[in-house]
């Protein structure tokens, strides 16, 4: 079971949930604790998990990640409330919605729970009605409200419009351009003949990923402090036109920088797939298009 800890603040208003992707849908929730917490004189807290619920429930029903949950939380705190990630364990999982309330009470000094309106936690959740929350809270002193919907929106439409390739589609669902971060390992090394070097990343088998092709993206890298922003071009697939198509790879040409960069993390915000992997007659003629992808992404993500 979740281990109890003393806490230094009066009272905290409390929302729980996984807020894969921190959509749309889930800062409306945000912007709703933050302003009941407020008018309560509570601290705000969102309560949120690792793994995803259904690695532990339903291993076979398990999405991919929108973002992984070091950046969730990053994302969370950016929007003005304090996060805390629990590892969803056998032993989280085997507690009811009783439990759960009365350890929000014990341990957070919750007394205020925001409840998603499609989000029923607990063992016993599936069995229960918003008005049982709101009966078990008021057992112990802890209101529960029903949170606003954002018809429409939801973690599974932001996953469908990824795996569409539909990058427009899912900045506007989560508010923001869907970005990939991962570190710069070594590549082919084939970009730096064609005169446009790429950074290869390594991304966790744990995020979802757009389609092959070839996307207009922004790069932002992170050295020694400093953010640095570049148009870039990314590649996803298996570059046909000059391997052997049995491995995929996420290339980078980052427009404008040149250094070494193995081993840093490298961001990158995917704005538009601008066409699908295909397998050129020539190294010229690849170039060629490579050029035009250039112009196309510098083109493309001019207001980001």
């Amino acid at each position: 079971m979740i281990q109890k800890k003393n806490v230094n603040f009066s009272g905290t208003a409390v929302t729980i949930g996984t807020f894969d992707g921190v959509h749309c849908g889930h800062q409306l929730v945000v912007e709703t604790l933050l302003k009941e917490a407020s008018e309560r004189g509570l601290m705000a807290r969102i309560i949120t998990f690792d793994p995803h619920p259904l690695e532990i429930v339903a291993p076979d029903r398990s999405p991919l990640l929108i973002e992984m949950p070091e950046r969730r939380l990053e994302i969370i705190q950016g929007l003005g409330v304090s996060p805390e990630l629990i590892a969803f364990t056998e032993d989280v999982r085997s507690m009811t919605a009783r439990e759960w309330i009365r350890l929000l009470v014990e341990r957070y000094d919750a007394r205020f729970l925001l409840l998603g309106y499609d989000n029923r936690f607990g063992s016993d959740g599936r069995m229960l009605s918003f008005e049982d929350y709101v009966s078990l809270g008021k057992e112990v002193g802890l209101e529960v409200v029903k949170a606003p919907e954002v018809k429409g929106v939801s973690s599974s439409r932001v996953r469908e419009a990824i795996l569409q390739g539909d990058m427009r589609k899912a900045a506007e669902l989560l508010g923001r351009p869907f970005e990939v971060k991962g570190r710069v390992i070594e590549g082919r090394k084939q970009g730096r003949k064609l005169g446009f070097p790429t950074a290869n990343l390594q991304i966790s088998s744990k995020m979802i990923l757009p389609p092959d092709g070839v996307y207009a993206a922004k790069a932002i890298l992170r050295i020694e402090g400093v953010e640095q922003k570049y148009d870039a071009v990314v590649s996803i697939g298996n570059a046909p036109t000059l391997t052997d198509g049995t491995i995929d790879y996420f290339e980078v040409y980052i427009v404008g920088f040149s250094g070494d960069i193995y081993g840093n993390d490298l961001e990158v915000k995917l704005i538009e797939k601008m066409r699908n992997q295909e397998a050129f007659p020539s190294l010229e003629s690849l170039i060629s298009q490579i050029r035009a992808d250039v112009e196309n992404s510098i083109r493309i993500t001019e207001n980001y």
